[in-house]
């Protein structure tokens, strides 16, 4: 768990690779962001 919270420069980089693929595949990203609005409103 700390090695995780010791990884801000992963995190970071990571946004930016998802910015890029969000941009190459918006559709995509809608598709994801509703898969994972779903479980969300389905759990209390």
């Amino acid at each position: 768990s700390v090695s995780l919270v010791r990884k801000p420069r992963r995190d970071e980089n990571l946004s930016q690779e998802a910015a890029k693929v969000i941009a190459a595949l918006p559709d995509l990203s809608f598709m994801q962001a509703k898969v994972l609005m779903f479980p969300a409103t389905l759990t209390p």
